[in-house]
C-alpha cells in the first residue's frame, strides 16, 4: 500500500468512527416528537393507540336502536312523538378507544353527543304499525393497534357512530 492509500484509509476509518452512534443516540435519531405523541421512525408509536380510518364518513341510521316511538289504537290513525332526547357517540372497537384517542390519531373532530327535541306526527297508520325515530349520523370504520414500548400488544377493527340527527320511519310490528 502506498503512502496516499494509507492516508486515505485512515481518513475513511476516522470518518466512520465519527458517525458511529450509541444505541441511545440511534434511538433518538429514529424517533420524532410531535406534541405529546412519540413516533418511531418506522411509524409505530412508543406507547398508546395508532388509529387509521378505513372508511367514512358515511351517513346512515342506527337500527334497531329506537330513540322514540308511538303507536295508534285498534282503529288506526295518527300519533305524535314529542320528546327531548340526547344520543351519545358510540364506539365498537374491543378496546378502550374514546373520542380523545380517535381525534388525536385521525385529526377528525367528533361530538360526544347530539341533543334535540323531537316533534313529529306520523302519517295515517293501522294498528300493526309503529312510528319510530332512529338516530341518524355519520359512521367511520377504522383499524387500531395499541403499543407499549414499541411493541404491539393488541389490535383490531372498530366503528364509531357520531349522531347528527333523527330519521323518522313507519315500521310494521311482528
Amino acid at each position: 500500500m502506498n503512502n496516499f492509500t494509507k492516508k486515505a484509509s485512515v481518513i475513511v476509518a476516522a470518518s466512520a468512527a465519527i458517525f458511529t452512534m450509541s444505541p441511545a443516540s440511534a434511538h433518538a435519531a429514529e424517533t420524532q416528537h410531535s406534541g405529546d405523541k412519540v413516533m418511531h421512525a418506522a411509524g409505530r408509536k412508543f406507547s398508546g393507540y395508532d388509529i387509521h380510518v378505513t372508511s367514512g364518513p358515511q351517513n346512515g341510521v342506527v337500527m334497531p336502536r329506537i330513540a322514540a316511538s308511538c303507536q295508534v289504537g285498534a282503529r288506526g290513525g295518527k300519533c305524535s312523538i314529542t320528546n327531548s332526547i340526547k344520543i351519545t357517540t358510540t364506539f365498537t372497537a374491543g378496546a378502550k378507544i374514546g373520542i380523545k384517542e380517535f381525534e388525536a390519531n385521525t385529526g377528525i373532530s367528533i361530538a360526544s353527543e347530539y341533543s334535540t327535541t323531537l316533534n313529529s306526527t306520523s302519517p295515517v297508520m293501522n294498528s300493526r304499525q309503529m312510528y319510530v325515530a332512529y338516530p341518524a349520523g355519520t359512521f367511520y370504520t377504522f383499524d387500531w393497534a395499541h403499543y407499549t414500548a414499541w411493541v404491539k400488544d393488541s389490535s383490531g377493527k372498530g366503528t364509531v357512530f357520531v349522531p347528527t340527527g333523527i330519521q323518522y320511519k313507519v315500521i310494521r310490528q311482528g
